[in-house]
């Protein structure tokens, strides 16, 4: 289909078509309302500019079919233009809020004009010009991708993985439009020379940050200004040029490397946040994605200050990341060569470096001393015996890295009152994107208002990946209306799926007004154990949580917790998040290249299954007896065995051994169940038993069945007549049971399933350090 045929009144489509017609791979973007909103539904700073596909960098086509459809279902739909050689296009991006007419004018001033060529006036008031993409750069088989500032302040380049908003869309500062419609030119050579050249260090550095108050950096030394300068620039290049699908990560390496000089008064917070935050947009990076990435990162790295710099000497390095933007700053600041540079970081050649975006070299920390340290300080702060619950929670937090189309991992910290559960959660602090101590369906996404203008507000507003902490998960169960419980319950069920669509009043208006969220986010909660009695909560949301549960302590650990904390350690609780974050992002930084060992898959899928038989519904009648009515309901295969791989994955990162491993899922695995179910299963599963099914081999009468794990005969019973049906009987009777003699009856867990039970059920589930 041409341009010449679409149908009037269809502008947008027929650029697309135009375009496409030129060779130029064409990419739908989101567009903006009448209201100033981004029909991404988020307040995402880019409003108009970013992609509606997430696999955008894939599916941008010249394909005159596809473009069609596009259209047809979204006419409104913006246009953008994928740059690099598939389109034969680089662009040279203008930024006159930042500089960049000035820049300009001063290096045509020094190597000669720019040719004309197609020429762009953006939205906001700069300018596109558009070039062939460069003979030399695919001579030499590069693949060069975006640049921010390289060529000086306010001139960016949209290579390779890059795109461009084209005419006639719309931003929400304003339209595009072509200022010259002329054939595409060459790349000048003196831009290509400028590009393929190391980023100097400026004439005049600026003064170092304010005086230093952690770490002895002294304020105007010219040589740690002008490191700085060096090392924010090259990490927010790297942002710039990191490759689809890994730009989160970049942002989230990039905020902590900038936040640990924040940490030693060699940068200030603003200045870093802004820095990052340009870099994300002149990326194209979702605003709200990069948002998040950049709190979580600066956070981080404010808890691990960075050690006086430029460096003098090795002291102080562990811990420290090694990157190859420190190599080359280093190098530069110090007169040295690279090779000297790597010498001195401890890195053997530059095959240890495995990626010029800044991925590290040296780790955050051993993981193996990281959780010895973390220990110490636990110790020193908490009465631990049982570390499970930490582990646990810090492992699902290391999944939070995970790609979008993999279901997140939710734990679920299952305690009593004062039992510890909330500290686990709070050790998360330097990792979480958003804390929240109550949970309401206008908590998570509803409609607001800035001045006049309907504003989408809540968490989901705020976030869309990450790490979500609830410091009270309780407060939901026990205080809010049914309605609003279940509203919040379908809510949150979503959000596990992925996406969100909500149908709001908007602020001012008659009819509803769509909002909408998609993303992956990992949530951890503390909730105490009346979730087990929480039908609803269940029949919701009850196959989307691990659950990890904080023994109950003894008379003697609640005297001994006591006496910790009135002699509690000042700066303990601070040392263990400190040291938490480093581990936790330790383990993030090696996530992806975990594969767990066939050992490993056996055990979690054994765990699951009993999992799964546990967590069974059984329908009973609400009055009465309460007799069993319908048949039992055994969740299907597949999702909670992926979340424990998932966990697992996340504990091998953290450097815990297979069968520490093994162990912390089954815990997870086994505490998800019903704690009653769980304690009733496990009691007849530690029943002697000679191996074979004769006579009341590996049984126990109720009475002394219930005694001996510590709940009501009653109790015992109706839990036993429960597994009875699921399935063909986990557990049978071996004598008939009276009715009326509730600690009648011999029972016992049945022959087909016996022996798998017990392998779960009797292995460890504790790791005491």
């Amino acid at each position: 289909m041409s341009a010449a045929l679409v149908a009037p009144g269809n502008e947008r489509l027929g650029a697309a078509l135009d375009y496409a017609a030129r060779g130029w791979r064409v990419v739908p973007l989101h567009h903006v309302s009448d209201h100033g909103m981004c029909s991404c539904g988020r307040e995402c700073g880019s409003e108009g500019k970013h992609p509606r596909l997430s696999q955008w960098q894939i599916t941008a086509t010249t394909d005159a079919n596809q473009i069609t459809a596009w259209w047809a279902a979204t006419p409104s739909t913006g246009v953008g233009l994928a740059t690099g050689p598939e389109s034969d296009l680089f662009v040279l991006d203008i930024d006159p809020d930042h500089g960049g007419d000035a820049t300009l004018t001063a290096l045509e001033r020094t190597y000669g004009p720019l040719p004309i060529t197609r020429t762009v006036i953006t939205g906001s008031g700069g300018t596109h010009y558009c070039f062939k993409w460069p003979e030399r750069v695919r001579r030499d088989g590069r693949e060069w991708r975006n640049s921010a500032g390289k060529l000086g302040p306010g001139l960016d380049t949209r290579g390779a993985g890059g795109q461009v908003v084209a005419p006639p869309s719309v931003s929400a500062k304003g339209a595009y439009a072509v200022a010259v419609d002329a054939p595409l030119a060459d790349v000048p050579e003196w831009v290509l020379d400028l590009l393929d050249a190391p980023v100097p260090l400026p004439a005049e550095v600026p003064q170092a940050g304010a005086t230093v108050t952690r770490l002895p950096i002294a304020a105007g030394d010219d040589r740690v200004a002008a490191y700085v300068h060096a090392v924010v620039t090259a990490e927010c290049n790297a942002i710039v040029t990191a490759p689809d699908g890994t730009q989160n990560n970049a942002i989230n390496s990039a905020a902590f490397a900038l936040g640990q000089l924040v940490a030693v008064g060699a940068l200030t917070e603003t200045e870093a946040e802004n820095a990052l935050t340009d870099a994300a947009r002149q990326g194209n990076h979702p605003a709200d994605r990069a948002a998040s990435a950049i709190r979580s990162g600066l956070g981080a790295g404010v808890q691990v200050p960075r050690t006086p710099w430029p460096p003098q000497d090795r002291e102080n390095l562990n811990g420290f990341r090694v990157t190859p933007v420190e190599i080359a700053a280093y190098a530069a600041i110090n007169g040295t060569t690279e090779d000297e540079a790597r010498e001195f970081f401890g890195v053997t050649s530059s095959t240890d470096e495995t990626d010029a975006a800044g991925i590290t070299v040296v780790p955050v920390g051993d993981p193996a001393e990281l959780r010895c340290e973390l220990v110490t300080a636990l110790r020193k702060w908490l009465h631990v015996n049982d570390f499970a619950p930490f582990w646990i929670a810090l492992g699902a937090a290391v999944t939070a890295v995970d790609d979008d189309d993999q279901e997140p991992v939710w734990i679920q910290v299952v305690g009593a009152s004062s039992s510890g559960k909330t500290e686990v959660v709070r050790l998360l602090k330097g990792v979480q994107v958003e804390q929240l101590d109550e949970i309401t369906p206008g908590g998570l996404l509803t409609w607001g208002k800035i001045g006049k203008v309907p504003k989408p507000t809540g968490l989901l507003s705020r976030v869309k990946h990450g790490i979500v902490t609830f410091s009270d998960f309780s407060t939901l169960l026990a205080g809010a209306q049914r309605g609003g419980k279940d509203e919040t319950f379908a809510l949150l069920r979503r959000v596990f799926d992925g996406e969100v669509t909500r149908d709001v009043q908007a602020p001012g208006g008659n009819a509803p007004g769509q909002l909408h969220w998609k993303g992956r986010l990992t949530i951890i909660s503390a909730v105490t154990g009346e979730i087990d009695r929480q039908l609803a909560f269940h029949q919701a949301l009850g196959e989307r949580w691990l659950y990890v549960r904080v023994p109950d302590a003894s008379r003697t650990d609640q005297r001994a917790a006591a006496r910790k904390a009135r002699d509690r350690h000042n700066g303990a609780r601070a040392d263990a998040e400190q040291l938490a974050t480093r581990f936790v992002l330790s383990g993030q930084a090696a996530y992806h290249e975990v594969e767990l060992s066939d050992h490993v898959l056996d055990a979690i899928e054994d765990a699951d299954q009993v999992a799964r038989l546990g967590r069974a519904s059984v329908p009973r009648s609400s009055v009465g007896k309460m007799e069993i009515i319908g048949e039992a309901s055994v969740e299907g295969a597949g999702r909670l065995l992926k979340q424990l791989a998932g966990l697992a994955r996340g504990l091998t990162a953290l450097g815990f051994t297979e069968d520490e491993v093994t162990t912390l899922a089954r815990r997870a695995a086994l505490d998800s169940m019903p704690a009653k179910r769980h304690r009733v299963l496990a009691g007849l599963a530690a029943v002697a038993w000679d191996g074979t099914d004769k006579g009341h081999a590996g049984s126990t009468r109720l009475a002394p069945l219930a005694r001996e794990i510590g709940l009501d005969r009653r109790v015992v019973r109706r839990v036993l007549e429960e597994f009875a049906v699921i399935e063909d009987g986990v557990v049978e009777a071996v004598s008939e049971s009276n009715e009326f003699e509730i600690d009648s009856g011999t029972w016992r867990l049945a022959p087909d399933y016996a022996e798998d039970l017990r392998r779960v059920l009797l292995a460890p589930v504790r790791i005491t350090a």
